[in-house]
């Protein structure tokens, strides 16, 4: 576990790849269902219902994989699914922990308040860049590309998840 937990910290800060992670199921799912509750937890205070949290969180996972598995498949590299999708989900629990604390420090939102403010909401910002950077970076290594391009997979998985949870889950009064 402590391996584990060490080669993600190193994929955070963009020392290792998705090559470094064991190619198991059984990773990938333990991962996938703590980065789930977490993500539960992170934003259920924001949405107001810990159920809307955990479906939206469910079907960003799904594209996720989705997205992941369509991109690694069209490359002719689907035996690296399970590493790549282990990289990212576990990248992400740690993002989550890291944005936990600040999300928390949030005032409530509401419609006219959708943007975070101030300085907690630049750290939010900044953590998101961080994020986008790490995912292209599993992106890149995943898919044999270059640096930009695997950021610009990460920037199309967001962008995709973020459009697709908020049709499925509108914020009420926007």
């Amino acid at each position: 576990m402590s391996a584990l937990l060490s080669n993600l910290v190193a994929i955070v800060l963009l020392r290792r790849g998705p090559q470094d992670l064991p190619a198991s199921q059984a990773v990938l799912g333990g991962l996938a269902a703590v980065y789930v509750l977490i993500g539960t937890l992170v934003i259920g205070p924001r949405v107001g219902d810990l159920m809307v949290a955990l479906a939206q969180n469910v079907t960003d996972m799904a594209v996720l994989f989705l997205y992941t598995w369509g991109l690694l498949g069209m490359a002719g590299r689907p035996e690296r699914v399970t590493q790549t999708l282990s990289a990212i989900v576990g990248a992400n629990v740690l993002f989550s922990l890291i944005a936990w604390p600040l999300m928390l420090a949030l005032p409530p939102m509401d419609a006219e308040t959708a943007v975070a403010p101030g300085g907690v909401g630049m750290l939010l910002l900044a953590v998101l860049f961080w994020n986008l950077a790490v995912v292209g970076q599993i992106y890149r290594h995943a898919l044999s590309l270059r640096v930009g391009l695997g950021v610009l997979a990460a920037l199309g998985y967001f962008v995709l998840s973020t459009a697709v949870v908020s049709l499925l889950f509108p914020v009420a009064g926007a």
